[in-house]
């Protein structure tokens, strides 16, 4: 993805994740300390690598016809990424129809 411009964009983890870059940071930052390294940047980079690799994903799964049994659901709410094949997995909204 090109990167036009930045977007601020305010996110919560929970304490432990927070904590866990913080000490990622500090480890980066004491092997070289004249380019220190923060919390934020590496989270950044975690979920831009993140959306890359969907991407990708979503991409190389995408039907090659309209009459492909394959679909790709992505979620708004939850990241994860589910591939839901006609007759072969049971859901909810399957089990109805």
């Amino acid at each position: 993805m090109d990167v036009l411009r930045d977007t601020i964009m305010i996110i919560g983890i929970p304490n432990g994740y927070h904590d866990t870059l913080r000490k990622w940071a500090a480890e980066r930052s004491s092997k070289n300390p004249w380019q220190p390294v923060k919390a934020e940047t590496i989270a950044e980079q975690a979920i831009l690598e993140y959306i890359d690799r969907m991407e990708q994903i979503e991409a190389n799964l995408k039907p090659t016809d309209e009459n492909s049994e394959a679909a790709l659901a992505v979620s708004d709410c939850d990241p994860v990424i589910s591939l839901q094949f006609k007759g072969a997995l049971s859901s909810p909204e399957n089990s109805q129809e």
